[in-house]
């Protein structure tokens, strides 16, 4: 028998095996079935990371970028930034 004690793991190969919330007995019966044995707490763990709504990610706000006209630029710069905006255009 093979030994899963990681709960991010038998998260995952819990959610390949059965879509539906279960008991922490129906897992293990599930697990055993399959020749997986794994310890008391890293399976409810994994059965709390299943039951838990997803995150959604945070949004990260953009930066804005000042105008040329507003930085201290030397003219080769001025005219090197110029052109990448209008290959970016």
């Amino acid at each position: 028998m093979r030994r899963i004690n990681d709960p991010l793991v038998l998260r995952d190969y819990l959610s390949r095996l059965s879509s539906e919330p279960m008991t922490p007995a129906q897992a293990r019966l599930l697990l055993a079935s399959r020749g997986v044995r794994a310890q008391q707490k890293a399976l409810e763990a994994a059965l709390r990371m299943m039951a838990a709504p997803a995150v959604a990610p945070v949004k990260t706000r953009r930066v804005r970028l000042k105008p040329l006209d507003d930085l201290p630029l030397t003219p080769e710069e001025r005219a090197i930034m110029e052109r990448l905006r209008r290959e970016r255009a």
